[in-house]
């Protein structure tokens, strides 16, 4: 369809079994992913997975976790490079040649969404006759963010900012984290 795409192979973190396939079992233990890149020329390159989207029922289309760890991206071609693991140089295959670790204590709370609104003046005459107020957005953490505006879902990674216009009496703004939990921030 013409929307420059590219591969991307690497490890992903399921804490969920049931839900979110991990990927492909190689003899010696290691675990591969494969995912997804697509190029928004007005966002740069934006990781999907649509593998974990029909199986978890979470919107990878339009969002992306913290629990994939990329090895390699392919670009120029569509086979190489190899991810570490996949190839031997030795005569015993079954030796595992590389190991993935995290950390299982992570605190949940570091990827708790950190929204602030600032009220802001606008010099748009429409805006201002419809009855809206102009609003600066900023995500304070270190976790994207997503919020509906007019049937359409906004993004806001980490530590940006973002203009937008609502209503003069809207008291509050509704927003989610990656699995849909929801937060709201008094305006």
């Amino acid at each position: 369809m013409g929307i420059p795409a590219r591969e991307i192979n690497g490890y992903a973190i399921n804490e969920e079994e049931y839900s979110k396939p991990i990927g492909l079992n190689f003899n010696n233990g290691d675990l591969l992913h494969a995912w997804v890149e697509y190029y928004d020329p007005g966002l740069g390159w934006i990781q999907i997975d649509p593998t974990w989207g029909s199986t978890s029922g979470i919107d990878y289309f339009n969002k992306t976790d913290t629990n994939h760890f990329a090895l390699v991206r392919k670009g120029i071609s569509s086979k190489t490079p190899f991810p570490p693991g996949t190839y031997r140089f030795k005569e015993n295959t079954n030796e595992k040649m590389i190991d993935i670790a995290y950390n299982e204590n992570i605190d949940k709370e570091t990827f708790v969404p950190n929204l602030s609104a600032v009220k802001s003046s606008t010099l748009n005459i429409f805006k201002i006759i419809a009855g809206q107020k102009k609003y600066s957005l900023t995500n304070n953490g270190d976790t994207f963010i997503y919020f509906q505006k007019e049937d359409k879902e906004l993004i806001l990674a980490p530590k940006q900012n973002m203009d937008i216009f609502l209503p003069k009496d809207t008291e509050y703004l509704e927003y989610m984290n990656i699995n849909g939990s929801k937060y709201y921030l008094d305006l």
